[in-house]
């Protein structure tokens, strides 16, 4: 893998669950057009919204990414597409329920894409699908039959770098914004926790120097997610872009852009530690169907990469990255590492929260940036990636850039120690936000 390639590794949320992947549900490559709202007001009748701030879908998991839109409060949904109508309509009608939009199914990519009521477009499909359905969305925009702003993809890119490249190039030929739906660096843990260690440790006794980040499940919830051939791989492809991310933006400097930290060097490792053991592909084909047999065509469940990056002082530094369908707990489990000559942290989403300590060495002065905040809810991060596009689709901010979704959210609570109270390291200790103790 070249450093060019870290671009290309992947992008999609997975649905939490236990040691065994869920039954499959009926495979439907979803399309959303979007309109982004004028204003970022609260609750709004969205039947009255501007017939220029709408969203249009392209239907995959109905139920995961609906719900996600719910804490978008800058776009519409006004159509779903798949290539089952039944899916199409049933998109559409929880899309009316949930008050997300006046949705309605359309027929195909091209008409949606030719609604003047649609301005972007959510690409939800299964990976195998990519060129064909960018290709249905730019077409009518080359032929000057539609106007579109712009178009998100969730991850992966594609199923291999030259894919990847054939999609960005069509893109990028049709003369839209793009960019991709990305979350765990909007975790309220992960930024505060890297304002503090930034803002207090590496500002008296120097930069973190590694990170580590993690995501890890069970595995997938569709049979074509868990072939190759189709997916273009395994979970290195499949969410490996989450934690090179999260690295990357943990050893960056608040305020500078990631351009400032570059990767030099990368190494990595795939494997199949779970699912290729007998009586677990056996379990797999079960639930999956016979298409899917891994024991004579795995891919990996477990990746993990080692990132050298450099400064713009010169200094190496470390990102690892690592990926799995191989674990199995109360669900999904996502976690962060920043460690500098003096300090630390460690986030763990099965855990109670964010963990920050400072040796003695770290000696400043007392501020608020250690005292209890604004009470927030652990799930603040749903849905900034998706509102942080709608919002560059309406031309309020620049052009998008990696890592440029991010914007200020509530910090998690902390709040000191009292007088006496135990294992008072660094004087403070973290609570679960929006709880009291």
């Amino acid at each position: 893998m070249g450093v060019e390639d870290l671009r290309y590794l992947g992008n999609t949320v997975v649905p939490e669950w236990h040691g065994c992947p869920r039954r499959p549900r009926p495979v439907g490559s979803e399309i959303l057009g979007v309109r982004p709202t004028e204003s970022s007001g609260a609750a709004r009748d969205s039947s009255n919204a501007s017939p220029r701030n709408r969203i249009h879908r392209e239907r995959v998991q109905r139920p995961l990414s609906h719900a996600r839109l719910q804490g978008v409060r800058d776009a519409n949904v006004l159509g779903v597409w798949s290539p089952n109508p039944k899916h199409a309509a049933e998109g559409a009608a929880t899309a009316r329920r949930l008050d997300i939009g006046q949705a309605r199914p359309y027929g195909s990519i091209g008409e949606m894409v030719a609604d003047p009521a649609i301005d972007a477009i959510w690409l939800c499909g299964a990976n195998h699908a990519r060129i064909e359905n960018i290709e249905e969305i730019v077409d009518p925009i080359m032929r000057g039959h539609a106007e579109l702003r712009g178009v998100a993809c969730e991850k992966p890119l594609a199923r291999n770098v030259t894919e990847a490249k054939r999609v960005t190039e069509l893109v990028k030929r049709a003369g839209l914004a793009h960019g991709y739906l990305e979350n765990q660096v909007f975790a309220p843990p992960v930024e505060q926790g890297k304002a503090l260690l930034w803002g207090r440790g590496a500002s008296l006794t120097g930069r973190p120097y590694p990170a580590r980040a993690a995501e890890e499940h069970s595995g997938p919830h569709s049979p074509w997610f868990w072939q190759g051939k189709l997916q273009g791989g395994g979970v290195l492809n499949d969410m490996m872009c989450h934690s090179a991310l999260v690295v990357h933006f943990l050893l960056t400097k608040p305020g500078s852009p990631l351009s400032s930290v570059k990767p030099v060097r990368i190494t990595g490792h795939i494997a199949s530690l779970k699912w290729t053991r007998p009586e677990y592909a056996k379990r797999l084909q079960r639930t999956m169907g016979k298409a899917v047999d891994y024991t004579k065509h795995p891919a990996e469940d477990f990746a993990s990469i080692t990132i050298a990056f450099e400064t713009e002082s010169g200094e190496e530094i470390l990102g690892e990255a690592t990926t799995s369908w191989s674990f199995v707990g109360p669900g999904l489990r996502l976690s962060a590492e920043l460690l500098g000559p003096e300090y630390s942290m460690s986030w763990n989403s099965l855990d109670a929260g964010l963990k920050v300590f400072f040796s003695r060495e770290v000696k400043g002065k007392a501020g608020e940036d250690l005292v209890e905040k604004a009470k927030c809810r652990d799930r603040t991060d749903a849905g900034r990636g998706e509102r942080g596009l709608a919002i560059r689709l309406r031309g309020r901010e620049p052009p998008l850039r990696s890592g440029s979704f991010r914007e200020r959210v509530t910090p998690p609570n902390l709040r000191r120690r009292s007088p006496g109270c135990p294992a008072a390291h660094g004087g403070i200790h973290e609570r679960r936000a929006g709880t009291a103790r």
